[in-house]
């Protein structure tokens, strides 16, 4: 299989997923952790296959119950089936420490702030991930086992049942299995009519 070329927007996957958190908070519309996991996957193969951009690098895995970015559920994990109702500090790497970013003990952590994320980010994108966020969240917050359940019968999951379901962990979606499917495909619950 030909490798396919994508460029990457470098974004924390944390400042991601805060962001989501954020917005939708904003608008009243708190989600679990299970929905986050499923609207960060269908945000990240909404810039992957309509304009070839990877979001952020860290690899989103397939779980019993579908596509989990591993930082992003242990991030938000205490909330249980929860709603979130506030947004992570995260671990960042000494080389993108910022002078507002606090150091303990030789790590360094960042508190979310919104108007930062939102000036340094890309406004298009942000526009973007606020869109596909906000249509899965509205269609499917009462119901979010029925996004599991798309993503279950999507190949890239089905092909692998068994080894999920016998915990076989470290099983990531690749970059080009999503492009396959997703390009060109009317199979986006993000667009849902």
């Amino acid at each position: 299989m030909t490798k396919i070329d994508t460029t990457s927007r470098n974004y924390n996957v944390m400042d991601i997923a805060n962001f989501i958190v954020d917005s939708l908070n904003k608008k009243n519309t708190p989600i679990s952790n299970l929905l986050l996991q499923k609207v960060l996957y269908y945000v990240y193969v909404d810039f992957l296959a309509t304009k070839q951009i990877k979001l952020f690098n860290d690899p989103i895995e397939k779980w019993p119950y579908g596509p989990v970015i591993r930082e992003v559920y242990y991030s938000f994990k205490s909330n249980g089936s929860s709603p979130i109702l506030s947004t992570e500090t995260v671990t960042i790497d000494e080389s993108e420490k910022k002078e507002t970013d606090i150091e303990l003990f030789g790590m360094y952590f960042r508190s979310f702030d919104s108007k930062r994320f939102e000036d340094d980010a890309n406004d298009l994108d942000l526009k973007e991930i606020r869109e596909v966020s906000e249509k899965l969240a509205q269609d499917y917050n009462n119901s979010p086992f029925k996004l599991v359940d798309i993503t279950h019968k999507e190949p890239m999951w089905k092909n692998h049942k068994i080894e999920i379901e016998n915990r076989t962990w470290n099983l990531p979606y690749s970059d080009d299995e999503l492009i396959k499917y997703f390009s060109g495909s009317t199979h986006r619950p993000w667009q849902k009519q």
